[in-house]
């Protein structure tokens, strides 16, 4: 389940995580980001560089979908350098942007369910435009702070999708 909460703008966020590659098969996507979570999660403490401190904000990016509908996931936090990293992490900056601003509240392995509806049902009944992949390589970015619980029912994901210019 999702409500939409209006436009929401982003400053620059410096991104450090994990990332694996995603396809169209959404039972083997989901296997592949709780793993994702799952190795990324134990890093957190070895950031020192993370922005919020033990108010942590984690990010979920989807990013380069390209011709043969493959796309990667970054599990990620954010940080206010890219100094002092583990070795196994990788670095993505997402540039100031205004986004749709959803919550999807329910289990995680739910999510899928709400994603699919914001961008083929929710969207193009309100004639509303995403921006087009090449501008930022980033498809959407969920945002995951305090309120988020993996399978409790009472938990909420903010989805951010890029807005196209109106």
């Amino acid at each position: 389940m999702y409500k939409y909460n209006g436009l929401y703008k982003t400053e620059e966020l410096m991104l450090v995580g994990l990332s694996t590659e995603l396809g169209t098969n959404q039972k083997l996507n989901y296997k592949k980001v709780t793993e994702l979570w799952k190795n990324f999660n134990p890093n957190v403490k070895n950031i020192k560089e993370r922005k919020n401190g033990k108010d942590w904000i984690k990010y979920g990016v989807s990013y380069d979908r390209n011709v043969n509908k493959t796309y990667k996931y970054m599990a990620s936090i954010e940080v206010s350098q890219f100094q002092n990293l583990p070795d196994d992490l990788i670095t993505k900056i997402v540039p100031s942007q205004e986004y749709y601003h959803f919550t999807h509240s329910g289990s995680m392995e739910y999510l899928i369910h709400s994603i699919y509806s914001i961008y083929k049902v929710w969207l193009p009944e309100k004639k509303l435009k995403v921006k087009p992949n090449t501008f930022s390589q980033v498809n959407h970015v969920e945002r995951y702070d305090k309120r988020f619980y993996w399978t409790r029912a009472d938990s909420e994901i903010d989805i951010l999708i890029p807005m196209a210019e109106l």
